[in-house]
C-alpha cells in the first residue's frame, strides 16, 4: 500500500470544509482544551418545592451553570423538605435515608465533573445542554470518530464493488484503516479518535509512522484527488 493511500485519507479530513475549521482550533490531537480564567463552571443541588409528590417528597434537581448559562435537571431522587439543607445542598441528619441520598448526590456530582472533563476534550466549550445530555447518555453529546466514519465508508464501498468501485479500491481503504488503527494504538494508546481532534500534527505523525513501516510512495496526486472527493462526502 502506498504512503499516500493511507495518509491522504487523513489529509482529506483536514482539507474538508468541516475539518479545516477544526484544525485551526486545536494545538494537538489529544491536548485537552485549556479553559480561560473567565470560564465558570458550577453545580448546585436544590429541591423543587413547587412539585411535591402526594406524600410530600420534593424532587432533587441539579442546576448546571457554565459561563453564565444555566439549566436544571432531575437527579431521580426525592426527599422530605424538612430534612433538606438548602445552604449545603444535601440532607441533614444521619438517618440511613439521609446518608443514602447524600452518597447518591456525591456520586452524581462526581459523574458530572467527569463528563464535563470529557466534553472539554471533545468541544471547544462545553455547554449546560451538552453536559446534561452526557449525564443522561443522550447521543447529542457524542462526537463522530474517525475509525467509525471510516468503517462506514468502507462498508458502503463494499456494497458498490462491481458497480461504482472496484475490489482493489475497497482493499486500499481497508488496508489504510488497518494502518490507522495500528498508528492510534501505538502512538496514542487509543482505538479511535474524535474527528474534531484530527489536525495537521496528527497527519505528520501518521506519515512518519507509515515511513517507519517501509510503506512506499506511489501515485500521490491521483490518490489524493480521489480521496478528497470521497472524504468530503463522508463528512
Amino acid at each position: 500500500m502506498s504512503l499516500n493511500v493511507a495518509s491522504c485519507l487523513v489529509l482529506t479530513f483536514c482539507n474538508s470544509r468541516f475539518c479545516h475549521q477544526i484544525c485551526t482550533q486545536n494545538g494537538g490531537p489529544f491536548d485537552k482544551i485549556i479553559m480561560s480564567s473567565k470560564t465558570t463552571f458550577r453545580l448546585m443541588f436544590y429541591i423543587n418545592r413547587s412539585r411535591p409528590t402526594k406524600n410530600g417528597d420534593c424532587p432533587i434537581n441539579m442546576r448546571i451553570t457554565i459561563n453564565g448559562q444555566s439549566l436544571a435537571m432531575f437527579t431521580k431522587r426525592y426527599v422530605q423538605p424538612e430534612v433538606w439543607d438548602g445552604k449545603l445542598g444535601m440532607c441533614k441528619g444521619k438517618t440511613s435515608e439521609a446518608l443514602e441520598v447524600n452518597r447518591y448526590m456525591e456520586a452524581f456530582k462526581a459523574n458530572a465533573y467527569n463528563k464535563y472533563a470529557d466534553l472539554n476534550a471533545l468541544y471547544d466549550q462545553a455547554t449546560p445542554e451538552l453536559l446534561r445530555d452526557a449525564i443522561l447518555c443522550v447521543n447529542t453529546s457524542k462526537s463522530k470518530t474517525l475509525c467509525t466514519v471510516w468503517e462506514d465508508h468502507t462498508h458502503d464501498l463494499k456494497l458498490l464493488i462491481g458497480k461504482e468501485t472496484s475490489y482493489a479500491n475497497y482493499q486500499k481503504y481497508c488496508t489504510a484503516l488497518k494502518w490507522m488503527k495500528q498508528f492510534l494504538l501505538e502512538e496514542y494508546r487509543v482505538h479511535d479518535v474524535p474527528i474534531k481532534l484530527i489536525n495537521r500534527q496528527m497527519v505528520v505523525k501518521f506519515e512518519v509512522f507509515l515511513r517507519t513501516k517501509n510503506v512506499q510512495l506511489q501515485h500521490h496526486y491521483q490518490v489524493f484527488t480521489k480521496l478528497q472527493t470521497d472524504c468530503n462526502d463522508w463528512i
